[in-house]
């Protein structure tokens, strides 16, 4: 899949009350110092910085404005450079190629490899009618603009994904190709949850942990109660529905509906019923990775009941139809 992104404004100033304020980009650093001239940095430059640039003033018209191109220098090698985002679980992969492939018409493919694991092709493209036309695999995504550089997007990080990755035009050596790393550990995937000692009759908090931001992907999720074995039921059920979070929820727990990388769940006056092992999980995760936490109850100096220093086996749920009713 290919994408195309939209000019903008790198930096945007105003004037209120004789006060400059102004929005710039990240990775953009102006100091709000104007006067005839201003100048900004651009910080770590990729590919993603390349293009053309124009400055604009208010009242001025377009014919005005007189416009400049940021290149990268090409070098000998072709070289990459990885950007991981932790809280949307999405990577960015930025080649800079020893030579212009939309000047040359030269093909160009984008590889992995993995341990011993086969090479794999993630991007390949030729040139057809003046345009690349490309095969990308399946959680990558292209951008359009291409030259002495590319950028392939990473969806969806996961550890099968981490590896040594490459880029190499038609035409370039093996030994004018050098690799960059994505590395994925297992607590970058772990989804994990915690939940304090409480007396009883009162309420507790339990948190969850998630290795992304729910509230930007948009993955349903749910929080588990293991009191019943392979029958146990979820205390906690959410998905979305055109962008809205939807959810049912046992009458012992209290929601507020907001998500991000964490989510609260208040487990009201706490008795016996509500102890035991919890787990949130989250869909599209393997539950290898689903952590557990107990919930255990304090009377005087002892903890209540057999849950302390235990071991048990979960079962994780999948649900396969979901049933909703809309009021």
């Amino acid at each position: 899949m290919r994408i195309t992104l939209p000019p903008d404004a790198v930096v945007d100033c105003w004037w209120i009350k004789g006060k400059l304020d102004c929005y710039s980009q990240h990775g953009v650093e102006y100091n709000k110092a104007v006067g005839k001239s201003l100048t900004i940095t651009l910080k770590q430059v990729t590919s993603a910085h390349t293009g053309k640039y124009a400055c604009q003033v208010s009242g001025y018209e377009s014919s005005s404005l007189e416009i400049c191109e940021l290149h990268l220098k090409l070098g000998t090698e072709n070289t990459c450079r990885i950007t991981y985002d932790k809280s949307v679980s999405r990577a960015r992969l930025d080649c800079f190629l020893n030579k212009d492939i939309a000047e040359a018409r030269k093909s160009f493919a984008v590889y992995k490899t993995h341990g011993q694991d086969k090479q794999a092709v993630l991007a390949e493209c030729l040139w057809e009618n003046n345009q690349p036309k490309c095969q990308v695999a399946s959680g990558y995504q292209l951008q359009d603009a291409v030259s002495s550089y590319l950028t392939l997007w990473i969806q969806e990080v996961t550890k099968e994904k981490a590896g040594n990755y490459s880029c190499l035009p038609a035409g370039s050596l093996i030994t004018q190709q050098n690799t960059c790393v994505l590395s994925v550990s297992e607590e970058d995937e772990n989804i994990t949850c915690s939940v304090p000692i409480v007396k009883p009759l009162q309420d507790t908090v339990l948190t969850c942990n998630f290795p992304e931001d729910l509230n930007v992907t948009k993955k349903d999720f749910s929080v588990y109660h293991y009191n019943n074995g392979v029958n146990s039921d979820a205390v906690l059920d959410c998905w979305w529905f055109d962008g809205t979070l939807k959810c049912i929820q046992s009458p012992s727990v209290q929601y507020n509906r907001i998500v991000s990388k964490t989510l609260s769940l208040t487990i009201r006056r706490v008795t016996t019923n509500n102890t035991g092992t919890y787990a949130c999980q989250v869909a599209g995760h393997h539950p290898t990775y689903f952590k557990t936490c107990d919930l255990q109850v304090k009377i005087g100096k002892f903890l209540s009941d057999r849950f302390l220093n235990r071991k048990l086996t979960t079962h994780m749920h999948f649900p396969l139809l979901k049933m909703v009713k809309f009021s």
